[in-house]
């Protein structure tokens, strides 16, 4: 039985700066930013992209990112940047994203070397340089940086930009799930399933794609709701698979074929109650909604 693979985890997260706490009352920080502190400028900026005090306003988070940005913070070139590539608050612009991923990442900031992977090894650039790619995966990865240790090993793992090595990718995927990335800890669980570079655990797969998708990484959860749905690693539990077959459709990730259909042959009304029970209760933690049967 085939897990869901593992994909690529663009980064599209806004960057914070250290030392200065989020919590920060926003009239504190619009003095300082108004008055030129670089640092609070990429901090309001990110007030108003979240609405942290102030009104979401991608626009005006994008001004205040620029300020910050014209003075080189890495964080803001980067956040700025993100805002050009999503066409949030500015006119999406992939080229001056391009540009501020290059100069955040020219000052080492490790979380723009691996967008600028990802931009070189998915062709949003209008070419692909998969050498060129696994060269910034491993510049970030270097520093720590967990997405580019999960992102250079899906090159390791699929022989893109390098020679195919299995258990390098497995180390790579360990290293980014133990710095708590859930794509990485879907990967060595897919790994672990097949016995692929690192020796068969499918308990051990299972126990990975729990973890991943208790953070709401949506392959994982499909991939739970398998396992359960199969017994696969685990005892059969069709509640459990049939939670998790919910959580992951409300993201809209779509199943394999047969599963749906699996899971509900296997349960009785009571079952199916607790199961659904169960899926709302997760999804109202997590403030997310089953609707289209995430």
């Amino acid at each position: 039985m085939n897990f869901r693979r593992y994909i690529f985890a663009a980064l599209l997260a806004i960057a914070s700066v250290e030392g200065i706490a989020q919590t920060v009352a926003t009239s504190d920080v619009l003095v300082r930013a108004t008055n030129g502190d670089v640092i609070a400028q990429n901090n309001l900026g990110h007030k108003y992209l979240v609405g942290d005090g102030v009104p979401v306003s991608c626009s005006e988070a994008a001004q205040w990112f620029a300020k910050a940005a014209s003075k080189d913070l890495p964080e803001a070139l980067f956040n700025l940047g993100n805002l050009q590539l999503q066409g949030r608050g500015v006119r999406k612009d992939v080229r001056k994203a391009e540009k501020l991923f290059r100069q955040a990442a020219d000052r080492g900031f490790a979380p723009a070397q691996n967008e600028l992977g990802n931009m070189l090894s998915n062709g949003s650039l209008g070419k692909i340089d998969l050498v060129a790619a696994v060269q910034l995966y491993q510049t970030a990865a270097s520093a720590g940086f967990a997405p580019a240790l999960n992102n250079l090993g899906v090159m390791y793992a699929t022989g893109r930009g390098v020679n195919a090595d299995l258990p390098k990718a497995a180390s790579l995927y360990k290293q980014a799930a133990d710095k708590g990335s859930a794509a990485a800890m879907n990967n060595l669980g897919n790994l672990l399933a097949a016995g692929r570079g690192v020796p068969q655990d499918l308990p051990g797969a299972v126990a990975l794609f729990r973890a991943s998708a208790e953070k709401g990484y949506a392959v994982a959860q499909v991939n739970l709701a398998l396992a359960f749905a199969k017994g696969i690693g685990t005892e059969r539990d069709a509640t459990a698979a049939l939670k998790w077959m919910i959580i992951a459709k409300a993201s809209g990730e779509p199943l394999p074929a047969g599963l749906e259909s699996e899971i509900f042959s296997q349960m009785e009304i009571a079952t199916q109650k607790a199961g659904e029970s169960e899926a709302q209760s997760w999804l109202a933690r997590h403030h997310a909604t089953a609707t289209s049967g995430f």
